[in-house]
């Protein structure tokens, strides 16, 4: 037997919320572990917790670390649950309770056929659902041939996993999940043992009932169903890779169409991202007399999308797959880009002639045939990415010139500030602030236009231009933004007066006293007197701590003032009127008022 590991309270402490370790150490307390076991690197115990039956919990090491827990009672709400921790303090401080016993494998390992038979009767007797693993073939019987590989049982099995969606989780897991990793070990059992026909039939078998399942049976928050399906796609590509299973034509084609499934239903769903490496693993392993069966099925699943919602995006990504596999197929170029046009397909039409080397050709299509932001900012990019930035720099300019886009815009600048064009910015983020003013874009035209030696001049214009449109409450923002407070306080009520209608209006006066209050304390005090009475009013402990921060404000503007006994006078007179609320006298006091 390997040396125990070691581990330290603060290590168990550390992967427990305080209330799991706190309730923990209590059932350690009581004395609620028993038969405790420990197995190499792994220690298992029962816990008697709220149930007549105790949970099962146990704990795996490697070395010092703690790598996995596992209970299984439901609790689900972030780090070890209580019986782990019981579990973890009883081993670190009574090791020797833990009885020491051999491996699983190395305890079955040495018994012989008849104990096994015997021991897999008693488990199946209590446990029946273990029947359908006694089914399996096992992997030794389908490499001599002695039965041919049948997957109709992990079939019934993931079938039943994935149509009997409930709440219940247990120690090992959401069921799906669990059963998929299941029949996903038995194919990488298969693959150990050489067999990769065979692995590929059950990796695809995997594939093609998670295909069939019904949308609203799908649950997986924490994407572990998704990553199972994933790892199931690239075993396929491995299997793929070996010449027993690309040389038979009707598991390749099975395979490919497993892949294909999932594709498909994942663009059904919405592209979560479940088997986005399946086009790519077909175009990888495709022989060309495979493309028409793939090319039909894949143009009837675009197809029935048609009129749908996101009918635009999936009629998209799958004519993008068929123009991969027209290439694989050597068809004429020319055709592609026909078809293309025919299906106003156009941002893979822009891409394709990128590829081909012909960029003036793509560029008159963004400008021809392109009407929205969301295009134009996709095609763009697609020039960048193929080395033309400055003429989708020059595009973008020339359909800014004719119509005005806030987000193509924007895009502009990102281009002209990652090559340091400060003229270049400067240009459209004055533009921006004709067009859309706000503080955010003051600031960025403001640093740029400094750059430049060009700000003086630019701000007086600006201040001008939205006293003529009587923009009071950007005006308020740019005078706090460039610390000219009077001229903030000066334009608060008109801008309050505008807004004073509005079903949310800003409550810009606070902003304003909060950003002044150090150099205009005078001007602050009001207002927040005026917001502290009002939190004070709406009652609450939340609304108290409020009300007491701002006073705390208060007293900081009156000592700032030297008017110590104007605030005495107005905090005594806050206790006196407000005397029946202790919770208010409660947070006055923390606050030290």
């Amino acid at each position: 037997m390997s040396d125990r590991p070691e581990v330290t309270q603060k290590q168990i402490q550390s992967r427990a919320t305080s209330q799991s370790f706190s309730r923990g150490k209590s059932l350690y307390r009581d004395n609620s572990i028993s038969q405790t076991v420990r197995r190499g690197d792994e220690i298992e115990a029962r816990c008697r917790g709220s149930y007549p039956e105790p949970y099962r919990v146990w704990v795996k090491f490697n070395g010092s670390e703690i790598t996995v827990t596992g209970c299984n009672c439901e609790y689900d709400w972030g780090g070890d649950c209580k019986h782990i921790v019981a579990l973890l303090l009883t081993y670190v401080n009574e090791p020797d309770r833990f009885e020491e016993r051999q491996t699983l494998q190395t305890a079955l390992m040495s018994r012989n056929k008849e104990d096994l038979v015997d021991i897999i009767m008693l488990m199946v007797t209590r446990y029946p659902d273990l029947q359908v693993i006694v089914d399996h073939p096992t992997p030794n019987e389908i490499a001599t041939g002695m039965i041919p590989l049948d997957t109709l049982s992990f079939r019934q099995e993931l079938r039943d996993a994935f149509t009997s969606y409930d709440d219940y989780y247990d120690y090992r897991g959401d069921p799906m999940i669990h059963k998929v990793d299941q029949v996903s070990s038995v194919a990488d059992r298969l693959v150990e043992r050489g067999d990769w026909l065979s692995a590929s039939a059950v990796y695809r078998t995997i594939l093609e009932e998670f295909a069939d399942l019904d949308e609203s049976y799908y649950h997986d928050e924490d994407g572990e169903l998704g990553m199972s399906i994933d790892m199931a796609i690239s075993a396929l590509d491995r299997c793929l890779k070996q010449s027993i299973v690309i040389d038979s034509d009707n598991e390749r084609h099975a395979i490919f169409d497993a892949l294909l499934g999932v594709f498909i239903w994942d663009i059904n769903f919405g592209g979560i991202g479940i088997g986005d490496e399946a086009p790519a693993i077909i175009l990888k392993h495709v022989r060309r007399e495979d493309i028409p069966e793939i090319r039909k099925l894949t143009e009837q699943a675009r197809d029935q999308r048609l009129n749908r919602r996101h009918s635009d995006w999936a009629a998209e990504v799958y004519n993008g797959f068929l123009m991969d596999l027209d290439m694989l197929d050597e068809v004429d170029p020319e055709i592609i880009l026909e078809r293309l046009r025919a299906q106003e397909m156009y941002h893979l039409l822009v891409n394709k002639l990128l590829e081909m080397k012909r960029p003036d050709e793509a560029i008159n299509v963004i400008k021809k045939e392109m009407n929205t932001a969301y295009e134009w900012t996709h095609a763009l990019n697609l020039l960048v990415e193929h080395g033309h930035d400055t003429k989708a720099q020059q595009v973008a300019e020339e359909i800014l010139a004719n119509e005005y886009s806030y987000e193509l815009t924007e895009w502009l600048l990102d281009r002209y500030k990652a090559s340091d064009n400060k003229e270049g910015s400067l240009r459209w983020q004055k533009r921006q602030m004709q067009e859309r003013p706000n503080i955010q874009v003051y600031g960025e035209l403001k640093t740029t236009a400094q750059a430049l030696n060009q700000w003086e001049n630019l701000r007086l214009q600006i201040i001008r231009d939205l006293q003529a449109s009587e923009n009071y409450e950007l005006l308020t923002r740019i005078y706090l933004h460039d610390e000219e407070w009077a001229l903030a306080w000066e334009t608060l009520p008109a801008a309050e007066q505008q807004y004073r209608s509005s079903i949310y209006p800003p409550k810009l006066d606070i902003i304003v006293a909060e950003s002044s209050r150090h150099d205009l304390p005078e001007r602050a005090i009001p207002v927040f007197v005026r917001y502290a009475r009002q939190y004070i009013d709406s009652r609450g402990r939340d609304n108290y701590q409020q009300a007491a921060s701002l006073l705390a404000k208060v007293q900081q503007a009156y000592d700032q003032l030297d008017e110590i006994e104007t605030w005495e006078t107005l905090i005594a007179g806050i206790r006196t009127e407000f005397k029946n609320l202790p919770a208010l006298k409660d947070e006055l006091k923390k606050a030290g008022l």
